[in-house]
Protein backbone atom coordinates (compact mmCIF):
# COMPACT_ATOMS: atom_id res chain seq x y z
CA UNK A 1 0.00 0.00 0.00
CA UNK A 2 0.86 3.67 -0.13
CA UNK A 3 3.93 4.21 2.15
CA UNK A 4 2.71 7.57 2.97
CA UNK A 5 -0.82 6.83 3.88
CA UNK A 6 0.38 4.46 5.90
CA UNK A 7 2.51 6.65 8.17
CA UNK A 8 -0.19 9.62 8.49
CA UNK A 9 -2.29 6.78 9.72
CA UNK A 10 0.18 5.10 11.95
CA UNK A 11 -0.01 6.47 15.98
CA UNK A 12 2.86 8.70 17.23
CA UNK A 13 6.01 6.55 17.46
CA UNK A 14 5.31 3.97 15.22
CA UNK A 15 6.86 3.73 11.37
CA UNK A 16 5.74 1.49 8.46
CA UNK A 17 7.81 -1.23 7.20
CA UNK A 18 8.69 0.24 3.58
CA UNK A 19 10.14 -1.16 0.52
CA UNK A 20 12.45 0.66 -2.07
CA UNK A 21 9.43 1.66 -3.90
CA UNK A 22 7.97 3.32 -0.83
CA UNK A 23 5.52 0.71 -0.22
CA UNK A 24 4.17 -0.57 3.04
CA UNK A 25 3.26 -3.63 4.19
CA UNK A 26 -0.15 -4.50 5.23
CA UNK A 27 -2.97 -7.14 5.02
CA UNK A 28 -6.59 -7.93 4.84
CA UNK A 29 -7.40 -10.82 6.88
CA UNK A 30 -11.30 -12.15 5.47
CA UNK A 31 -11.85 -14.90 8.43
CA UNK A 32 -14.62 -17.38 8.43
CA UNK A 33 -14.74 -18.76 12.21
CA UNK A 34 -16.97 -21.92 12.75
CA UNK A 35 -15.53 -22.57 15.98
CA UNK A 36 -14.43 -19.65 18.75
CA UNK A 37 -15.22 -18.69 22.21
CA UNK A 38 -17.40 -16.23 21.38
CA UNK A 39 -19.24 -18.45 18.65
CA UNK A 40 -19.28 -18.83 15.42
CA UNK A 41 -18.83 -15.71 13.30
CA UNK A 42 -17.17 -13.89 10.15
CA UNK A 43 -14.45 -10.96 10.56
CA UNK A 44 -13.27 -8.50 7.58
CA UNK A 45 -9.86 -6.64 9.25
CA UNK A 46 -7.43 -4.55 7.44
CA UNK A 47 -3.81 -4.07 9.68
CA UNK A 48 -0.55 -2.17 9.02
CA UNK A 49 3.04 -3.83 10.04
CA UNK A 50 4.54 -1.30 11.73
CA UNK A 51 7.98 -1.00 14.37
CA UNK A 52 8.94 1.45 17.05
CA UNK A 53 11.91 2.41 14.99
CA UNK A 54 12.50 3.67 11.69
CA UNK A 55 13.83 0.56 9.70
CA UNK A 56 15.63 0.94 6.48
CA UNK A 57 13.24 0.02 2.96
CA UNK A 58 13.78 -3.38 2.37
CA UNK A 59 14.17 -4.87 -1.45
CA UNK A 60 10.14 -5.02 -3.33
CA UNK A 61 9.34 -8.76 -3.15
CA UNK A 62 6.03 -10.45 -2.96
CA UNK A 63 6.70 -12.18 0.04
CA UNK A 64 9.14 -9.97 2.15
CA UNK A 65 6.22 -9.91 4.91
CA UNK A 66 7.96 -13.60 6.23
CA UNK A 67 10.97 -11.51 6.79
CA UNK A 68 9.53 -8.73 8.66
CA UNK A 69 7.93 -11.81 10.53
CA UNK A 70 10.53 -14.01 10.59
CA UNK A 71 13.53 -11.29 11.05
CA UNK A 72 12.13 -8.01 12.18
CA UNK A 73 10.94 -6.53 15.66
CA UNK A 74 7.43 -6.15 14.47
CA UNK A 75 4.07 -5.61 15.64
CA UNK A 76 0.44 -5.75 13.53
CA UNK A 77 -1.64 -2.11 14.13
CA UNK A 78 -5.39 -3.39 13.67
CA UNK A 79 -6.53 -0.10 11.53
CA UNK A 80 -10.43 -1.51 10.77
CA UNK A 81 -12.11 -4.36 12.12
CA UNK A 82 -15.63 -5.70 10.85
CA UNK A 83 -17.41 -8.38 12.39
CA UNK A 84 -21.10 -9.91 11.88
CA UNK A 85 -22.12 -10.47 15.37
CA UNK A 86 -22.68 -7.98 17.90
CA UNK A 87 -21.28 -10.45 20.52
CA UNK A 88 -18.12 -10.19 18.49
CA UNK A 89 -18.43 -6.57 17.96
CA UNK A 90 -18.96 -5.67 21.63
CA UNK A 91 -16.02 -7.69 23.12
CA UNK A 92 -13.39 -6.81 20.46
CA UNK A 93 -14.38 -3.00 21.16
CA UNK A 94 -14.79 -3.14 25.35
CA UNK A 95 -11.88 -5.66 26.33
CA UNK A 96 -9.56 -5.77 23.45
CA UNK A 97 -9.45 -1.83 22.60
CA UNK A 98 -10.27 -2.36 18.86
CA UNK A 99 -12.37 0.04 16.57
CA UNK A 100 -14.86 -3.13 15.35
CA UNK A 101 -17.91 -2.29 13.65
CA UNK A 102 -20.86 -4.57 12.58
CA UNK A 103 -20.94 -6.12 8.88
CA UNK A 104 -23.46 -7.84 7.11
CA UNK A 105 -21.08 -10.21 5.44
CA UNK A 106 -21.29 -13.39 2.97
CA UNK A 107 -17.92 -15.80 2.82
CA UNK A 108 -18.15 -18.73 0.99
CA UNK A 109 -16.65 -21.16 -1.64
CA UNK A 110 -17.82 -21.77 -4.70
CA UNK A 111 -16.69 -23.46 -7.58
CA UNK A 112 -12.79 -23.52 -6.39
CA UNK A 113 -13.46 -19.89 -5.35
CA UNK A 114 -13.71 -17.66 -2.50
CA UNK A 115 -16.48 -15.29 -2.56
CA UNK A 116 -16.85 -12.62 -0.17
CA UNK A 117 -19.30 -9.55 0.05
CA UNK A 118 -19.14 -7.41 3.07
CA UNK A 119 -21.72 -4.62 4.17
CA UNK A 120 -21.46 -1.92 7.19
CA UNK A 121 -24.15 -1.76 9.65
CA UNK A 122 -26.43 0.70 6.96
CA UNK A 123 -25.90 -1.76 3.92
CA UNK A 124 -23.20 0.31 2.23
CA UNK A 125 -20.76 -1.69 0.53
CA UNK A 126 -17.50 -2.21 2.26
CA UNK A 127 -15.52 -4.87 0.40
CA UNK A 128 -15.98 -7.66 -2.48
CA UNK A 129 -13.70 -10.58 -2.50
CA UNK A 130 -13.09 -13.19 -5.38
CA UNK A 131 -10.23 -15.20 -4.40
CA UNK A 132 -9.25 -18.46 -6.23
CA UNK A 133 -9.49 -21.97 -3.95
CA UNK A 134 -6.04 -23.84 -3.98
CA UNK A 135 -5.92 -27.21 -3.40
CA UNK A 136 -1.85 -27.70 -2.84
CA UNK A 137 1.17 -25.58 -1.96
CA UNK A 138 3.29 -24.66 -4.98
CA UNK A 139 7.11 -25.57 -3.73
CA UNK A 140 8.54 -22.61 -5.90
CA UNK A 141 7.10 -20.45 -3.05
CA UNK A 142 8.53 -21.68 -0.42
CA UNK A 143 11.73 -21.67 -1.77
CA UNK A 144 11.01 -17.83 -2.44
CA UNK A 145 9.88 -17.64 0.82
CA UNK A 146 13.88 -19.73 2.29
CA UNK A 147 15.11 -17.09 0.30
CA UNK A 148 13.67 -14.27 2.37
CA UNK A 149 14.11 -15.45 5.85
CA UNK A 150 17.08 -17.31 5.06
CA UNK A 151 17.53 -21.11 6.84
CA UNK A 152 18.31 -19.36 10.37
CA UNK A 153 14.42 -18.19 10.08
CA UNK A 154 13.33 -21.45 8.38
CA UNK A 155 14.63 -23.38 11.32
CA UNK A 156 13.25 -21.40 14.02
CA UNK A 157 10.01 -21.44 12.36
CA UNK A 158 10.30 -25.51 12.37
CA UNK A 159 11.00 -25.30 16.09
CA UNK A 160 8.28 -23.35 16.95
CA UNK A 161 5.27 -23.96 14.89
CA UNK A 162 3.29 -20.98 17.02
CA UNK A 163 3.67 -17.50 15.62
CA UNK A 164 3.52 -14.60 18.47
CA UNK A 165 2.76 -11.03 16.80
CA UNK A 166 1.57 -8.79 19.18
CA UNK A 167 -1.16 -6.38 17.86
CA UNK A 168 -1.74 -2.51 18.79
CA UNK A 169 -4.85 -0.77 18.65
CA UNK A 170 -5.50 2.72 17.47
CA UNK A 171 -7.11 5.49 19.12
CA UNK A 172 -10.60 6.58 18.98
CA UNK A 173 -13.52 7.82 20.63
CA UNK A 174 -13.62 6.66 24.33
CA UNK A 175 -9.93 5.50 23.74
CA UNK A 176 -7.19 7.57 24.35
CA UNK A 177 -4.46 4.77 25.18
CA UNK A 178 -2.66 2.48 22.89
CA UNK A 179 -2.20 -0.95 23.82
CA UNK A 180 -0.56 -3.93 22.72
CA UNK A 181 -1.82 -7.40 22.56
CA UNK A 182 0.12 -10.74 22.23
CA UNK A 183 -1.48 -13.50 20.06
CA UNK A 184 -0.27 -16.92 18.93
CA UNK A 185 -1.37 -18.45 16.30
CA UNK A 186 -1.23 -22.03 14.47
CA UNK A 187 -2.46 -23.31 11.29
CA UNK A 188 -3.81 -26.93 10.53
CA UNK A 189 -2.97 -26.81 7.25
CA UNK A 190 -1.97 -23.39 5.06
CA UNK A 191 -1.32 -22.90 0.96
CA UNK A 192 0.38 -19.65 0.78
CA UNK A 193 0.89 -18.75 -3.27
CA UNK A 194 1.40 -15.50 -4.84
CA UNK A 195 -1.54 -13.51 -6.42
CA UNK A 196 -3.07 -14.36 -9.64
CA UNK A 197 -5.51 -12.09 -12.22
CA UNK A 198 -8.05 -14.05 -11.05
CA UNK A 199 -8.00 -12.71 -7.70
CA UNK A 200 -9.76 -10.15 -7.64
CA UNK A 201 -10.36 -7.20 -4.16
CA UNK A 202 -12.44 -4.67 -4.33
CA UNK A 203 -12.04 -2.09 -1.68
CA UNK A 204 -15.30 -0.26 -1.57
CA UNK A 205 -14.74 2.30 1.86
CA UNK A 206 -13.45 5.13 1.61
CA UNK A 207 -11.68 4.46 4.53
CA UNK A 208 -9.72 1.37 2.83
CA UNK A 209 -9.68 2.57 -0.74
CA UNK A 210 -7.32 5.33 0.39
CA UNK A 211 -4.68 3.32 1.27
CA UNK A 212 -3.60 2.03 -2.80
CA UNK A 213 -3.46 -1.90 -1.58
CA UNK A 214 -2.21 -4.00 -3.96
CA UNK A 215 -2.32 -7.78 -3.64
CA UNK A 216 0.84 -9.53 -3.63
CA UNK A 217 0.32 -13.46 -2.15
CA UNK A 218 -2.77 -14.99 -0.60
CA UNK A 219 -2.16 -17.33 2.53
CA UNK A 220 -5.11 -19.87 2.53
CA UNK A 221 -5.76 -21.25 5.93
CA UNK A 222 -7.73 -23.89 7.43
CA UNK A 223 -8.00 -24.89 11.31
CA UNK A 224 -6.80 -21.75 12.78
CA UNK A 225 -6.41 -21.88 16.41
CA UNK A 226 -5.41 -18.36 17.73
CA UNK A 227 -5.13 -16.95 21.52
CA UNK A 228 -5.68 -13.01 21.68
CA UNK A 229 -4.76 -11.78 25.10
CA UNK A 230 -6.48 -8.60 26.54
CA UNK A 231 -4.05 -5.37 26.06
CA UNK A 232 -1.44 -3.69 28.22
CA UNK A 233 -0.88 0.06 28.08
CA UNK A 234 1.77 0.11 25.49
Amino acid sequence: MDGAVAAARLPAGQYPLLDEQGRALAAIWLGDFTKASLGAHHELQFSLFASTQSLPPRPTHPLRLFHALMCQPVHMVCQHLWNNTQRVVTFNRDHLLLDAQLTHSSLRCQSHRWLGDYQDAQRAPLARFELVHHRRQPGAVLWRILGQIGMRGWWQSVRSPILNVPVCNTLREGISQLGVSQTWSQPRKQIIRLAQTEDQVELLAPSLSAYDFRLDFVQQIEGFRFVYQRPVPL
